[in-house]
């Protein structure tokens, strides 16, 4: 049975007064077409099923923000709370090696191309902060390049022109730029920006410090952005001339676009990917996999010197690892691809239609499940653009969506399995009520 409403009003009482401004995300600089849900929430998600959330009021909102990308088989999957529950009887954690940890290890090797060996922790942000100190380990050097707009965890290494960054303050590249007050300074030094999708300039910047860099991070679909075709190719070339590891962030596209993540969908296979978010159904899950070579300083038995700390009390704990097997259990079944890059292609041209409906024209720049566009007459291809197109419309598509019933953004949609006809005609339906106004 729903909470009533003054349950709602205590529960918004008690955040307030205990967490810092009421919520649980806090951001340096706003990100576009996000709502005031950040600034001050004014409603809590009780509970959900399938495509759906339920706030405390009973409210039923059709979910296309899916725990930020995480749910692709959809909330409360049956299969994998029966898999989940069965593993809470036997062990929640042990700190130690466990029949699923090793049974997603090789899962895992045999569907992603670059994957020889593996090592599991907690979030993308957690695999991430472990990753940097094992290419510098092998390169013995500290600098990275990566791409303005991509995001790669919430560690100081990485938060340089992000996403989440002030983009009219950044630097012209290489320079970059730091997404938040707090981070130290000495950081900035070990790292190298360069535009999305332009293979030219990265070529200039990375040759000319080919002798500082420890590897090339790439999001192979940065932010929702899908590269032009010799990209990513570019960038492989690029890596195998001047000797640098290229390390694809697929914490967003992995097992999302197909089993084998963004470099099976592209035929391009990095030395070292991060997975997270979607492998877990929701449960908390981050994934490093690389060639045994570039995977070396995590081995034990690794040379001193070489050898990094990689440790926690929850890391591959079963219950994820669960999850992450039931997961792939569901995804590998024939249809499931299919459904999901069907289901958010016909999301895309419906946004694009109904936006020429009202005289707007937009791009749009994701691909499959991953569904963004931009207003704009022009392609999308890099970061900087794309933060100069009109985002106010994307802004009140954001403000009007719960009361619509809906409960997502202004970009960035997410979909599942539990996803279907019904639910992209309630999404469509509740877009062109809005653009109405």
């Amino acid at each position: 049975m729903a909470a009533i409403a003054s349950d709602t009003d205590r529960l918004l009482a008690l955040a307030r007064a205990h967490l810092p401004g009421g919520g649980i995300w806090t951001f340096a600089t706003r990100p576009p077409g996000f709502g005031k849900t950040l600034d001050l929430p004014d409603f809590l998600i009780e509970r959900a099923d399938g495509a759906y959330v339920w706030t405390t009021d009973g409210e039923r909102l059709l979910d296309l923000v899916l725990g930020s990308g995480t749910v692709l088989t959809g909330h409360g999957h049956p299969e994998v709370v029966a898999a989940v529950t069965a593993q809470v009887a036997r062990v929640v954690n042990a700190s130690h090696l466990t029949p699923p940890a090793v049974e997603l290890s090789a899962r895992i090797c045999a569907v992603v191309p670059c994957a020889e060996r593996v090592r599991f922790f907690n979030s993308g942000t957690e695999a991430w902060a472990v990753a940097l100190r094992v290419l510098r380990a092998r390169a013995g050097r500290d600098r990275i390049l990566k791409f303005e707009g991509a995001f790669h965890g919430g560690n100081d290494a990485t938060l340089f022109n992000t996403s989440f960054g002030d983009v009219p303050t950044w630097a012209a590249a290489p320079i970059p730029t730091p997404d938040t007050p707090g981070t130290a300074r000495s950081e900035a030094a070990n790292v190298i920006t360069a535009p999305y999708d332009d293979i030219d300039a990265t070529r200039a910047i990375a040759l000319a410090h080919r002798d500082e860099l420890a590897a090339i991070l790439c999001e192979p679909v940065m932010r929702g952005i899908a590269a032009r075709p010799g990209f990513l190719e570019g960038l492989r070339e690029l890596a195998d001339e001047i000797h640098v590891p290229l390390v694809f962030d697929e914490v967003i596209t992995g097992f999302r676009l197909g089993l084998g993540g963004a470099q099976a969908h592209y035929g391009v296979t990095p030395d070292l990917a991060l997975f997270g978010k979607a492998l877990g159904s929701g449960f908390p899950i981050g994934v490093i996999a690389g060639s045994e070579e570039v995977m070396e300083p995590l081995d034990p038995g690794a040379p001193d010197g070489i050898r990094v700390v990689a440790e926690g009390s929850t890391l591959a704990n079963p219950l994820s690892a669960t999850a992450a097997l039931a997961t792939l259990d569901i995804l590998s079944r024939p249809g499931a691809y299919e459904h999901l890059h069907a289901w958010g292609n016909r999301l895309a041209e419906g946004l694009r239609e109904a936006f020429a409906r009202h005289g707007i024209t937009i791009q749009p720049t994701g691909v499959g499940p991953i569904v963004e566009y931009y207003v704009s007459d022009s392609p999308v291809h890099d970061y900087r653009t794309a933060l100069a197109t009109d985002l106010v419309p994307k802004s009140r598509l954001a403000a009007g969506m719960r009361r619509h019933g809906v409960f997502g953004g202004g970009g960035r949609y997410n979909c599942s399995l539990a996803h279907g006809d019904a639910e992209l005609a309630h999404m469509l339906d509740a877009v062109e009520a809005i653009l109405a106004r």
